[in-house]
């Protein structure tokens, strides 16, 4: 996984100066250097603790394939034992990888213990190239789990970790402000601007478009939103900093924070597995409850109430 995704640096790159160039006069405000480089440090942080994490992740999942429910043979991974590739099982595993990825990601945005690490992803007021980039440290510890049910069904390890890789290098290119609607790649895949949407902070997109490759996960589960207008990006309370460990950890910090004030243990577990934004004290707002809120205005207002 990680030397695909060190061969693929030098695209990154090219493509993160060729969006700078053209969106300096077409789009503005779509880079500023210390962003960009809090991103591309977040980036660096990413592929070293996934890296040392990923040896162990194989080893369990080869653990857990030595005692799958099928034997299923290698898709692309089967080039690395100069064997015939088997494209149907690449092609099934490019769904279930995916669904696992919609299930992973929504998880981690209705999950405070999870949101604690995925907030980095978001955590950027920017939207480009550069974003994609700004990955978890404390992700690659903990999400391996929600792919482990493809190494017991039987799926080949390197099969797994490569359609990982593969999925991330898809969603590469939907942190970018240059393109519109896609037409009708929009309607089964995700795009730019179902991703925008997703990295939006305005109350009626937040928690909307998991997707990684397809969107037809959140039009079926019913998490999906157009795109109405260019999202505000960001978080709901953005932390405005650009120092790579204050971005990755605060999240932990906080939440740390939390549970030390709650005095019941059921309150400490709850900050633990309840939305982000939810307190003990009631005085906390998650975004359900802003958007519920929200709508009830909405009603307010038409029926003038």
């Amino acid at each position: 996984m990680e030397k695909f995704l060190i061969y693929t640096i030098p695209i990154y790159l090219f493509s993160i100066i060729f969006e700078l160039l053209y969106a300096r006069k077409r789009l503005p405000n779509t880079y500023i250097l210390s962003d960009t480089v809090a991103s591309l440090s977040m980036g660096i942080g990413f592929l070293i603790v996934s890296g040392i994490c990923n040896i162990f992740v194989f080893k369990i999942f080869y653990f857990l394939n030595q005692n799958s429910l099928f034997k299923i043979p290698y898709a692309l991974s089967a080039i690395l034992y100069e064997q015939k590739i088997n494209w149907w099982i690449f092609l099934l595993l490019i769904f279930a990888d995916d669904f696992c990825y919609y299930w992973y990601h929504r998880l981690s945005h209705i999950c405070r213990f999870f949101w604690c690490a995925h907030e980095t992803h978001h955590s950027s007021q920017y939207y480009n190239f550069g974003t994609a980039l700004r990955q978890p440290w404390l992700g690659s510890p903990i999400t391996w789990v929600f792919w482990a049910p493809l190494a017991i069904i039987g799926f080949r390890v390197e099969d797994i970790l490569l359609q990982v890789s593969l999925n991330l290098f898809y969603q590469f290119w939907l942190h970018t402000r240059l393109t519109k609607s896609l037409g009708y790649f929009g309607v089964i895949f995700n795009t730019p601007s179902h991703h925008r949407v997703h990295h939006g902070s305005d109350i009626l997109y937040l928690d909307k478009n998991y997707a990684g490759i397809f969107i037809i996960w959140d039009k079926i589960f019913k998490t999906f939103k157009a795109e109405e207008n260019e999202p505000k990006y960001g978080v709901l309370h953005n932390i405005n900093s650009f120092n790579p460990f204050i971005i990755g950890l605060h999240m932990v910090k906080e939440l740390y924070q939390d549970i030390k004030n709650a005095d019941k243990y059921s309150d400490k577990i709850k900050y633990l597995i309840k939305a982000p934004g939810w307190s003990h004290s009631g005085n906390g707002k998650t975004s359900l409850d802003l958007q519920k809120e929200y709508y009830t205005n909405q009603k307010k207002e038409k029926y003038n109430y």
